[in-house]
């Protein structure tokens, strides 16, 4: 016997719609309509509203700001994100339209969205009143693109002036800040628009939090008077001295070397032979967190601080990809299986197609370069080698790959990258003016670094490591806008670097 099919619910009454939008907006403060990304009204201001009313059986829908008033017929309201999706038709006009109706803030893709054209508006109109007369130009960059990131960006003109704006929005994430000069390098590597100069002024707006770290980086560019940095205040946007020295935040901790042995009691010392026996590749490393075992850059197991009951706080390891299981003498056997099986997969004539072999490919490229650094500048001094330096103040906290000694005493800094990334030039850079910076203030002797050797006075050099097929096609576009006066080396290394690294190229 066939089963009757389920009974369609009843369309939603105009009455029942009308309800159901002013109960919206009596429930939410801050209320967008926008028809797929664009906003079309903002709703909550003086100058801008929403009514609804009942013509017969049909429910009109008016909205209106300064910009545009609009009137829909509303067919269909149903629940979607954050707040309403209307199906509605123009008065006269058979075709359907969809329309959103949801509030500001919270959080999503679509919330994003809509926070960042908020926020694009606002921009656009404090410009206008303290630069009358200049003109918005459209350009040729994509401004979704540039948006999707969180970075805006804003070509002006007056007469034969030009002038190029990157804002951030204050909530947007530490990536979006980190990588904003990137983009508005970017920008500049094509025509902006017609007549437009090849370089303009470029003027950023960064939220508070970060701009020691830009005055930093525009230290370092060819022309650091094209740039200007400004902060958004109670009176407007104000613009803050760019030339600023000395105020870089950034800590450096006791030097550790690349040979863990020393650190290790016999225990320690014995469950790595151990685990050598079954996989070769297997290190014992030193860190902040205690000592490791890695297989190529790949973490198999760490020490752990416990406490037992009745005892002093002693440590333990623990082993796992991911979620790690403390090791005991019952599953001692397990862990060497796990050792035994990533040896299989993670070594250098494996294939794509394993998951161990294609994880973690910085890490492992930093495992293979930290072992002789004269495989990539043969002037490198043997035996130095110092891995995940802290290298930033701590808005975005992050570590150098590899740190090394010339033959003459100068510093040599190896940053990896094994994937396309626009950013890496100006992320090594960040690197670079942290290490100068300790090596000025006498911090790397002080704490133990290159013990028996006289560290030489003049500015790191700063290696640029990635394979050759493996560079973002526009690299060489952010680092012309570096200075002269930062040592910078680019090597292009062998493609199936797993194999042994073979260098190809410098520059």
């Amino acid at each position: 016997m066939r089963a009757k099919p389920a009974a369609r619910e009843a369309p939603a009454s105009a009455e029942q719609m009308a309800t159901l939008i002013q109960n919206t907006m009596a429930a939410t403060e801050a209320l967008v309509l926008r028809s797929g990304g664009d906003i079309l009204i903002e709703l909550g201001g003086e100058d801008a509203g929403l009514d609804v009313s009942l013509a017969k059986h049909d429910l009109l829908l008016h909205a209106w700001c300064p910009q545009r008033s609009l009137v829909r017929r509303v067919m269909e309201v149903k629940a979607s994100g954050r707040g309403l999706r209307l199906s509605c038709r123009r008065l006269g006009c058979a075709q359907p339209e969809v329309l959103y109706l949801e509030s500001v803030g919270g959080s999503g893709e679509t919330g994003m969205r809509s926070s960042r054209q908020l926020f694009r508006r606002a921009l656009l109109a404090q410009l206008e009143r303290q630069y009358p007369g200049w003109k918005v130009v459209p350009c040729g960059y994509s401004q979704q693109r540039a948006e999707e990131n969180g970075c805006h960006l804003v070509l002006f003109r007056h007469a034969r002036h030009w002038m190029a704006w990157l804002a951030i929005a204050p909530e947007e994430s530490l990536e979006a800040a980190e990588t904003a000069l990137t983009r508005l390098l970017d920008w500049t590597a094509q025509p902006l628009a017609e007549d437009c100069p090849d370089v303009v002024p470029m003027h950023l707006l960064v939220p508070g939090g970060v701009v020691p770290e830009f005055r930093e980086r525009i230290r370092w560019m060819r022309r650091p008077e094209l740039f200007h940095l400004h902060a958004w205040t109670d009176s407007g946007i104000e613009e803050l001295p760019s030339s600023v020295e000395g105020n870089i935040w950034t800590r450096l901790r006791h030097a550790t070397t690349s040979d863990a042995g020393h650190f290790a009691d016999p225990f320690t010392l014995e469950l790595l032979r151990d685990v050598q026996r079954v996989c070769p590749e297997a290190r014992l490393r030193a860190g902040a967190r205690g000592l490791s075992i890695h297989v190529l850059g790949l973490e198999i197991a760490s020490e752990q601080a416990v406490q037992l009951p009745g005892q002093a706080p002693a440590t333990r390891f623990s082993f796992g990809l991911g979620r790690q299981t403390p090791l005991t003498h019952e599953n001692r056997g397990q862990f060497l299986e796990l050792a035994a099986s990533v040896q299989r997969q993670r070594h250098g004539f494996g294939h794509m197609g394993q998951e161990l072999f294609r994880c973690r490919p910085e890490a492992w490229l930093e495992e293979l370069v930290r072992r002789d650094l004269r495989q990539l500048e043969p002037d490198c001094l043997e035996g130095f080698a110092y891995t995940q330096v802290p290298a930033r103040r701590a808005t975005w906290e992050s570590v150098l790959d590899v740190l090394g000694i010339l033959r003459d005493g100068r510093l040599a800094i190896f940053e990896l990258k094994a994937a396309e990334d626009l950013n890496f030039p100006l992320q090594a850079l960040d690197y670079w003016s942290a290490v100068r910076h300790h090596l000025r203030n006498g911090d790397f002797q002080r704490l133990g670094y290159f013990p028996g050797v006289e560290l030489a006075g003049a500015d790191p050099v700063l290696y640029l490591v990635s394979p050759a097929l493996r560079w973002h096609p526009r690299t060489g576009h952010i680092l012309r806008w570096i200075s002269d006066d930062v040592p910078l080396r680019r090597i292009s290394i062998n493609e199936d670097w797993r194999a042994g690294i073979k260098v190809l190229e410098r520059r």
